[in-house]
């Protein structure tokens, strides 16, 4: 359970930290004026409604957790075209993926945790509140200190970061739900 608890608060840290700084990077990152940065954030948003909304068709077809690697690599790329494509065209495409990917991490992992959880899911649910509220109070913050030594542009280097250790908390989990599952001779 607990992988699967880190695993959402790190989920959750890229969301926030995407939602949150989307309009100050394109705004200072790339030129944009500060009107157009923040309706062109929306483009995260416009990514996460489509995530949300397609992703039950999506799980249709492929296991949860095939979908959570598929959307996690959905994020990576996504950011790669949004902080390094340096045109802004690039970087709302790349939001905007990074949107369709950040969709699932949440609704998967939350899946992932409860299954963890076993017959203590109601205290699980409750625990990944914490979590959530973990990450929200903690997340935006972080990058906002580093972006006051470094930059902003180099401070968004920790969603990655962010994606890359939630990927490790997965791995971790899948690895501890199988031992539990494979019976010991």
């Amino acid at each position: 359970f607990w992988y699967y608890w880190v695993l959402i608060a790190l989920g959750v840290a890229v969301e926030f930290s995407a939602l949150l700084w989307a309009p100050s990077y394109l705004e200072q990152g790339l030129g944009v004026d500060p009107a157009a940065a923040s309706f062109g954030a929306t483009a995260f948003f416009v990514g996460m409604l489509i995530g949300r909304a397609g992703g039950s068709v999506l799980l249709r077809a492929l296991s949860a957790r095939r979908l959570f690697l598929a959307a996690s690599a959905a994020v990576l790329a996504g950011f790669l075209a949004y902080r390094l494509g340096g045109d802004v065209s690039v970087a709302l495409a790349g939001l905007f993926v990074v949107g369709l990917g950040t969709a699932l991490l949440f609704p998967l992992a939350l899946s992932f945790a409860i299954e963890a959880a076993g017959p203590a899911e109601e205290l699980g649910s409750s625990r990944v509140m914490l979590a959530v509220g973990f990450a929200i109070m903690l997340a935006p913050p972080l990058l906002g200190s580093i972006a006051d030594l470094v930059g902003l542009a180099q401070a968004l280097l920790m969603m990655p970061v962010f994606m890359g250790l939630g990927l490790v908390a997965f791995f971790l989990g899948e690895a501890q739900r199988r031992a539990v599952a494979t019976p010991t001779a």
